[in-house]
């Protein structure tokens, strides 16, 4: 998902979703019929992929430096998935704390998108939810299917859970880029 910030008198006072799709309606639903161990290969450009990279992003698109990040409102961050080797490259625990995030949700199914980047920890994902835990910043995971249709059950249980964790402070959110998924939740 691409966002625009709008500023009056050099403040941001909302931040929504840019209308352009960063994919066309085409390739998506190509996407999604292609098995998804060629998916990553093909669509995302495997372990050359730019939302598995630390350097292809400008500043203005790192809220956390290191990774594809934008605030979505005030309190929600979405973000692509972290890869652990720029975890500790970028200290991004330490700048989960500077901007006062203490949720991480992971939208990602244990696997997915395997053949992107560089980095694949033995949880499934592109690194250890411990690592966060230990922290003592609190980690969900609703695994869905990226390129798929989402259930509107899914999104509403994840809608609650934001709903409690915002009580607590700030959400990271993420699925692989950050974009597909993340789209279907803030219409939600």
């Amino acid at each position: 998902m691409t966002l625009v910030n709008e500023h009056v008198n050099g403040e941001i006072t909302s931040i929504k979703p840019d209308k352009k799709q960063a994919y066309s309606y085409l390739r998506n639903k190509a996407v999604q019929f292609t098995p998804s161990h060629l998916a990553c290969q093909f669509a995302c450009g495997g372990s050359s992929c730019k939302y598995c990279n630390d350097i292809a992003w400008t500043e203005k698109q790192q809220v956390i430096k290191g990774l594809y990040s934008n605030w979505i409102n005030e309190d929600i961050l979405a973000m692509a998935r972290p890869i652990e080797p720029n975890i500790i490259k970028h200290d991004m625990i330490k700048q989960f704390r500077e901007n006062n995030i203490v949720s991480l949700i992971n939208l990602q199914v244990a696997g997915e998108h395997s053949k992107c980047g560089s980095y694949m920890h033995k949880s499934g994902f592109s690194y250890d939810p411990e690592m966060f835990m230990k922290q003592k910043i609190f980690y969900y995971n609703f695994p869905m299917q990226d390129f798929d249709s989402t259930d509107v059950q899914g999104l509403l249980s994840i809608a609650k859970v934001i709903h409690f964790a915002v009580q607590q402070g700030k959400v990271a959110i993420h699925c692989h880029a950050g974009l597909g998924i993340l789209d279907k939740l803030y219409e939600t």
